[in-house]
């Protein structure tokens, strides 16, 4: 695998080289439906082009592992059932501290530019993904094939980049 130039994928691509990495982390063992859920809700960032982005946000605010890890289950969850919760508890605690840590990057590498212009190449979620591969690295001792991601360019769609279809 040759060096990837990150500054030139766009915020889609980055997004989806997180999930690349964590699918890379996580042990076949821990498929379960309620990964299949945080990965469905990763994934429909980058490939549905008509994405509700407040609507995927809120959600994300009541699946993340730093909040399902450090919030009782409240009133205050009104898109995910207690069952949901307790599914998303177990599974969080199930696979990890840094599985966990990268699904909350993954989440603020999409969302960190929500409501406002991207600045040249977002250094932001520069670092989030760079902190990302580092993670996966310590973790498994090499990173998934990111060739594929060359493709998703930062100069389209302002930053956010095409539509991921893979």
């Amino acid at each position: 695998m040759e060096t990837i130039n990150i500054k030139k994928i766009s915020i889609k691509g980055r997004v989806a080289m997180g999930i690349a990495c964590l699918k890379y982390m996580l042990p076949a063992t821990i498929y379960t439906e309620p990964l299949y859920k945080v990965l469905s809700f990763l994934n429909r960032f980058i490939y549905d082009p008509n994405i509700d982005i407040a609507d995927w946000e809120e959600l994300s605010a009541e699946i993340i592992p730093d909040v399902i890890l450090n919030m009782s289950y409240s009133d205050e969850f009104t898109l995910i059932s207690q069952a949901e919760y307790l599914s998303f508890k177990m599974l969080y605690q199930d696979i990890g501290e840094n599985s966990c840590l990268v699904i909350d990057k993954i989440v603020d590498i999409a969302s960190i530019h929500f409501y406002s212009a991207i600045p040249s190449y977002s250094p932001e979620t520069l670092k989030l993904v760079e902190e990302i591969l580092e993670i996966c690295k310590a973790e498994t001792g090499s990173l998934p094939n990111l060739d594929l991601y060359k493709k998703c360019r930062f100069s389209k769609n302002h930053g956010w980049g095409e539509v991921i279809k893979m």
